[in-house]
């Protein structure tokens, strides 16, 4: 299963140059994701919470971040700690 069936919660920052993904690994724990936008911005995109892991644009392109998390609301936690990210903004929400 690839990451984009897999992500749970997607950040965008202010500025909407950065994004940041909660995406559920294969073995349940938690990893984030983030990726940079040289050009326009996340938050003009319609698709911004739909970004395809498999076929990305290459400047879009991103490993797992370093860390593993055992929920999402300790994910949030650290997303929230991220240079810009502490008023970013939920594009995608978790399913209750």
């Amino acid at each position: 299963m690839g990451a984009l069936q897999n992500e749970v919660e997607v950040y965008v920052t202010p500025d909407g140059v950065y994004r940041a993904a909660i995406v559920r690994r294969d073995d349940g724990l938690f990893c984030i994701y983030r990726h940079a936008r040289s050009g326009g911005s996340w938050l003009e995109d319609d698709n911004a919470a739909l970004l395809r892991y498999d076929d990305p644009n290459p400047e879009e392109i991103a490993q797992p971040e370093i860390g593993i998390y055992g929920s999402v609301a300790d994910a949030r936690n650290e997303i929230r700690s991220f240079l810009g990210f502490l008023h970013s903004v939920l594009l995608k929400p978790a399913k209750p």
